[in-house]
Order: structure tokens, then C-alpha cells, then sequence
């Protein structure tokens, strides 16, 4: 999970549970894979389950309560204020049980940034515990400070916290994978030389990820260097065969750019080839990129 392997978790998880459904820590980390699919309803049910069996883990608290905060997004008003509240209680719980839990933090911090004023959303509250969360951990602190800072545009925090982050952790691929990921897609000038040092270092530290493959993909199509960019979805593949993510990325650049919808084409055709990873564009999506591309092919051979 750590690594972006939802699948294979999926598959050691749900053999868990087979043996034992009630198996609170399968229950907790099923929650986890279902979420990551999209399937917010049955991760709510297994992340309850686990809580019933174990009401005392921070853990599991956690991902109940990030549950609750994903889900007031889609539910009525009056159902969206039950969940505020149940999700409030899980924190507060599961602070009093740790007080530095961090999983706790982090969904509490992203609540606050993201909830309108009426329904409990704070900003500055979540800057502060932000900054709380960095003293006490600050590989997760850093990357959280990003993410708020990247929420409200501003480019030199977003690149002093994550540059913060590898400081603190020097090992981490995520905090190396985010900060490409803003050189070359989130920065207001693009600095696509940085962004690919970046990503390759990611690369070495751990080569059977994804994400670093997916922004040099971006990069090379941004260049229009075409064989490097075959020659990372080819590699990108081979390490991460499961996780095809990269075609999507390239494709999705070259239909923003405007170039190569023969290519475009092709790469969301491998993508759609297998079920997509957790956390990353849907089936559903690919179709509709797609669908994108045959109008503006034609357009192009002038039919």
C-alpha cells in the first residue's frame, strides 16, 4: 500500500479475511483498498467493523474517520452533519489514545482545508496543526504544509516544503515524486530539467513504483522527445506491470498539447488493457479520454 501496489494488496487482504472475518487489522487495511478503488460505502462498512472489534486503535479510528470525511462530499446536508460529528469523535478519540497519531492528524488537517466554514472547514487550523505535525514528524508534516500550500497556489511554499520534506527524510520517494511532480506539472514555469533529475532519483531509490515513471512520461511528451518516452513506458511497465498509469499520463499531455492523437490513442488503449491500480484514473475516465481522441484525430487528417 505503501508503495501504490493496491492491487496486490487486494489480493493478501482479501485471503486474510477468507481465513478470518473478523480480523480487525484485515478489515482496517480492506477499508483502506476499497477506498483507494473508489468504493467509499464499502470501505465506511469495513472500517466500522473494524472499529467495533477494536475500539481502542488509533488505526483504525483514523480511517473511519477519513471515511466519514470523504463521504459528507456525497451525502444530503442532514446526513453530511451526522458524519462531520461521528468523524470529530474519531479524532478526538483517537488523539486522546496517541496523541501524535499521524494517520489522525493527517485527515483531520485535510478536513479543515477542504470543508466549508458551515460544515467545521478551518484553514488556519489546519496550518497550525500542519506545523504541529512537523515538529513531531516531519516527512508527513512537509508533505501535508505542500499540499495546503499547492491548494492555494503558492508555488515557493509548495517548493520549500517538499524541499523541507527530502531534507528530512533523504530516503523518501514521495516527498522526490511530489516535488517533480510540481517542477513539471504544478509550477507556474514549467522546469522540466529538474523535474526529470528528480524523478530519475526517485527512480533509484525505489524502481518498482509508478509515479516517477508517470512524470517523466509527461516530461518527454512536453519535449516531444518521442523515443525516450517510449523507452520509459517500456521500462515503466516492465518494473510496474500492474500498474499501467503512465500510457494514461502520457496520453492525457499529448491531448493537451494537442500533438500525436494516433499515439494518444494508443497508449489509453494499453491502459484500458488491465484494471487500473487504486488511486489512479479510472476505467471509466480512460473511456471518456479516449472518446476525446477520435474527434480531434479526424479533425486533423481533415475529415
Amino acid at each position: 500500500m505503501d508503495s501504490g501496489h493496491w492491487k496486490r494488496a487486494r489480493t493478501l487482504v482479501d485471503a486474510r479475511l477468507h481465513s478470518n472475518p473478523n480480523d480487525a487489522t484485515a478489515l482496517y487495511l480492506s477499508s483502506k483498498v476499497a477506498a483507494s478503488f473508489g468504493d467509499l460505502d464499502k470501505g465506511l462498512i469495513l472500517a466500522q467493523r473494524a472499529v467495533s472489534l477494536d475500539p481502542h486503535s488509533p488505526d483504525y479510528l483514523a480511517q473511519l474517520a477519513e471515511m466519514h470525511a470523504r463521504l459528507a462530499d456525497h451525502v444530503s446536508v442532514v446526513k453530511q452533519i451526522l458524519y462531520v460529528r461521528q468523524l470529530h469523535k474519531e479524532i478526538d478519540t483517537a488523539l486522546a489514545i496517541d496523541p501524535r497519531h499521524a494517520d489522525t492528524y493527517l485527515v483531520d488537517i485535510m478536513f479543515l482545508s477542504k470543508a466549508p466554514l458551515l460544515a467545521g472547514g478551518d484553514r488556519k487550523r489546519a496550518h497550525a496543526l500542519a506545523d504541529e505535525l512537523a515538529r513531531f514528524n516531519p516527512g508527513w508534516g512537509y508533505l501535508v504544509q505542500a499540499r495546503l500550500a499547492e491548494q492555494e497556489k503558492d508555488d515557493p511554499k509548495i517548493e520549500r516544503a517538499l524541499t523541507n520534506a527530502i531534507a528530512a527524510e533523504p530516503s523518501s520517494y514521495s516527498a522526490r515524486y511530489y516535488l517533480a511532480k510540481f517542477d513539471c506539472c504544478v509550477a507556474a514555469s514549467h522546469r522540466f530539467e529538474a523535474a526529470e533529475r528528480v524523478a530519475r532519483e526517485a527512480i533509484r531509490l525505489d524502481p518498482n513504483q509508478s509515479g516517477a515513471y508517470e512524470i517523466l512520461a509527461r516530461v518527454f511528451v512536453y519535449q516531444q522527445r518521442w523515443a525516450e518516452l517510449e523507452a520509459i513506458l517500456s521500462e515503466a511497465e516492465a518494473k510496474v506491470p500492474d500498474d499501467l498509469a503512465s500510457y494514461y499520463y502520457a496520453a492525457d499531455t499529448l491531448i493537451e498539447q494537442g500533438r500525436d492523437f494516433n499515439r494518444a490513442e494508443r497508449f489509453l488503449r494499453k491502459y484500458l488493457s488491465q484494471e487500473p491500480e487504486g488511486r489512479q484514473p479510472t476505467a471509466s475516465q480512460g473511456r471518456q479520454l479516449l472518446a476525446r481522441v477520435t474527434p480531434r484525430k479526424n479533425m486533423a487528417a481533415g475529415l
